[in-house]
């Protein structure tokens, strides 16, 4: 009975699987698919993905409950602000709700969860105007609420928000609990307006870093210093122009809990009485400079400025009575960038106007051997027919067909002279076929008495010339009559005792013989000094070898002649070296060896560019050769080099220019300004790495464009392009004064690329009032989850 109990225990099993099984999607699965979703939307669109904020979650299930009790959607925009209002957040916050369906069933089949995560992918997380609606970089917080109705339709509610619906900070409670209140009014500032605030574009980029460490409060007064009074004249120009200073604490952003003001008002700390021009002016302390107390510290403040703990005093900027900027405390760190000199050297591989372009082809050889016999003896000499032997070994040749003419001299007996000459042509055609059988159809044998070529040598005898009118049978006699005519004639007879033999080939250009008929033509190229042949032939090589087919050594054991003829030949070694055996690192020795050829390549492009590229890495340009450099880079934009890589030179010069150039000239001066707006014309940023945007940026900045420097770095950013320590530190203290800036993705990503890459410094920053990142950044939520669980 043992084994009944098991199966029905199996049988168990198996219902139990199946019902599970069966079980439709949850509502808790749906909504993990549309988090997910929704953040891969933001991934591919390369943007930060949303926090789930429990104000959202909370508003998105009071819209799913409402819309399945009333059978309706929750489109009303008044209706869902006072949804979030209830729920403890809103405040004019910028928010979104995407409303949309996912079925768990089909009539009464249940779906599979591949199939729900298809259907939903397709017609909402995917849906073309939800990713629309997605990129909007301002949105940080989501929440996503799903029910399922009796039917198996999920309603789903997805509520996106700027950091702005996190407003519990207003909370009256909150504030009452801070030893210095913030200010609640507007202390007769009117709210931002572009046009009052045009005259914030006269004022120095760099100033505002320094009004921002210029602000400080001793004994009873709030003072500010300013090293260059005339610096400040876009800023104090009106009478109603002026400044202020808030005071934010510390605990007013807590690690546990909403930071501690309303976004919804103007100021988020307290502030003292603002002043104007007039004021500030006639009670400045200073000359050329500012040293003046703007604001006198309340008895009420003073008393608990001690209990307050740790603070920072922001400027607020004020123009027509208007508020203008908020300057926050802004810090610095040293950053520096090495352009890395990439630059290649290129090879003379580019056909001209009369250049041959070398193509192998099959070649058509006749090779021809000649073998001596003795009078009256048919057998040769193994030293005679070796070489034949020899030839047909070679690989290179295919044997089209072997031709054997044998001959024997006209004296003697014609029937032994005619047997003679069959057995000299046997024993050479035996030879060949003994050792290559294969040849058999191919050998073909003729026979001769040689009168016709006896004719032609006595001709040019003075003394027997006449015998060559007579005829072979007079000749023949006459010499088997005649010892003395035959012993003086011995000489002649004995060239027409032989065996031609004459191969006809085709030159085999594959495998290991294609390299020896390369080699075979380049020499006969270069003996003839046909320079436009060997120059062809090298270039198919060096083709070959950046193709894979050949090995570098091809190329580089090449003999070459050192005839200046031969200089771009030269120029090529050199480059095969450069790339193959160094590995396309450009090394002085490449530049010596080029050098060499300078008198006879001073109009070849390949050699100008790689001279220049030899120049830029190993040697500093004088004043004297700056404007002959830039010409003959100029001149390269008509070569066939490529104009990205003739882009890269010129960057690469004009950036070595401007870096010394810095060092000369104050920022603004004209030649800065000059030789940085040539660079914004060539540089493409998304071209380039890190190091080459970090570089422009930085000398952007020396150069006083500090704006472009922004946008440099805020497009890497915005890019997400991989970066090192520098990038990320350069716009986190760039941009560390402008509570504007602070605020945005690029700014959260720099902290967080610079943390990727030392955290513990990082850390150390954000828990030091005034050495970092100002404690207002981590308003933003995703620095406060930096700064506060991160870095515990």
């Amino acid at each position: 009975m043992r084994w009944k109990t098991i199966i029905a225990g199996i049988a168990v099993s198996l219902i139990g699987f199946v019902v599970r099984a069966q079980e439709p999607v949850s509502d808790f699965e749906i909504r993990n698919m549309v988090v997910e979703g929704f953040n891969e939307v933001r991934k591919e669109n390369n943007l930060d993905t949303l926090l789930l904020l429990d104000v959202l979650e909370s508003a998105a299930r009071q819209m799913v409950q409402t819309h399945m009790e009333t059978k309706r959607s929750v489109r009303d925009k008044e209706k869902i602000a006072s949804i979030l209002e209830e729920y403890g957040g809103y405040g004019g916050a910028k928010w979104k709700v995407f409303n949309g369906r996912a079925s768990v069933k089909k009539g009464k089949r249940i779906l599979t969860l591949d199939e729900v995560k298809k259907e939903l992918y397709a017609k909402f997380i995917k849906k073309k105007r939800n990713v629309k609606n997605l990129k909007d970089p301002d949105f940080v917080y989501m929440g996503v609420a799903v029910g399922i109705d009796e039917k198996g339709k999920g309603i789903i509610y997805v509520v996106v928000a700027d950091k702005n619906v996190d407003n519990r900070g207003a909370d009256k409670s909150l504030r009452k609990e801070l030893p210095i209140r913030y200010t609640k009014g507007r202390k007769g500032i009117a709210p931002y307006d572009k046009s009052a605030c045009k005259d914030l574009k006269k004022f120095n980029f760099d100033g505002y870093y320094k009004l921002s460490k210029g602000v400080s409060i001793r004994d009873n007064r709030v003072y500010l210093e300013y090293d260059d009074l005339t610096e400040l004249t876009p800023l104090l120009d009106a009478p109603k122009d002026g400044f202020a200073v808030e005071l934010v604490l510390k605990n007013q952003y807590p690690c546990e809990g909403a930071n501690i003001f309303d976004r919804a008002r103007q100021f988020r700390g307290f502030v003292f009485r603002p002043r104007y021009s007039k004021k500030i002016l006639s009670a400045n302390e200073g000359i050329n400079n500012l040293n003046v107390a703007i604001g006198k510290v309340p008895g009420r403040v003073l008393k608990k400025l001690d209990l307050a703990g740790e603070y920072e005093l922001n400027l607020i900027i004020i123009q027509n009575k208007t508020f203008c900027k908020r300057v926050v405390p802004g810090f610095q760190e040293e950053v520096s960038f090495d352009v890395p000199m990439d630059l290649v050297l290129y090879p003379d591989t580019f056909y001209r106007e009369g250049d041959k372009r070398f193509k192998p082809t099959k070649e058509k050889h006749v090779i021809e051997f000649k073998i001596k016999f003795e009078k009256g003896k048919y057998e040769y000499k193994l030293e005679d027919v070796a070489p034949i032997l020899d030839t047909l070994d070679v690989p290179e040749f295919t044997i089209d067909s072997i031709f054997i003419e044998a001959h024997s001299s006209i004296e003697g007996d014609s029937a032994i002279n005619a047997e003679l000459q069959i057995k000299r042509g046997q024993t050479i055609a035996q030879a060949i076929l003994e050792k290559y059988k294969a040849l058999s159809k191919k050998v073909r044998v003729v026979y001769d008495d040689s009168w016709e070529m006896f004719k032609e040598q006595i001709r040019k005898d003075p003394d027997y010339g006449w015998l060559a009118d007579t005829t072979k049978a007079y000749v023949r006699e006459r010499l088997n009559r005649d010892p003395v005519l035959l012993k003086k004639l011995e000489p002649l007879l004995q060239e027409q005792r032989f065996a031609r033999v004459v191969l006809y080939v085709t030159v085999d250009i594959k495998g290991g013989a294609e390299l020896r008929y390369f080699q075979r033509k380049m020499d006969q190229a270069l003996q003839k000094k046909d320079v436009r042949l060997a120059l062809g032939i090298q270039r198919y090589l060096i083709s070959q070898v950046v193709n894979g087919r050949y090995s570098p050594d091809v190329v580089l054991n090449l003999k070459l002649p050192t005839d200046p003829a031969f200089a771009q030949l030269h120029l090529n070694r050199v480059w095969m070296e450069y790339k193959y055996v160094d590995s396309g690192v450009v090394k002085e020795k490449h530049c010596q060896e080029l050098k060499k050829w300078d008198r006879f390549l001073t109009r070849n492009e390949v050699y100008q560019y790689n001279t220049i590229v030899c120049k830029l890495k190993f040697e500093e340009p004088t004043e004297e050769e700056i404007e002959q450099i830039q010409e003959k880079i100029k001149a390269l934009r008509s070569s066939p080099i490529r104009p990205e890589d003739i882009d890269r030179m010129d960057l690469y010069f004009n950036i070595m220019i401007l870096d010394r150039l810095v060092e000369e000239y104050e920022p603004g001066d004209p030649a800065l300004t000059e030789r940085l707006n040539y660079i914004k014309q060539l540089f493409k940023p998304e071209q380039y790495d890190w190091q080459w945007n970090g570089k422009i940026a930085l000398l952007a900045l020396k150069s006083g464009d500090p704006q472009y420097s922004i946008s440099l770095l805020e497009g890497g950013l915005v890019r997400n392009i991989p970066a090192g320590e520098d990038f990320y530190k350069f716009y986190a203290y760039l941009v560390s004064w402008d509570d504007d800036k602070i605020a945005t993705m690029q700014y959260r990503r720099a902290l967080y690329g610079w943390y990727d890459k030392d955290p513990v410094e990082v850390c150390d920053k954000l828990g030091k009032t005034g050495e970092g990142p100002s404690i207002q950044s981590t308003d933003d939520p995703y620095i406060k989850l930096l700064k506060c669980k991160k870095c515990k």
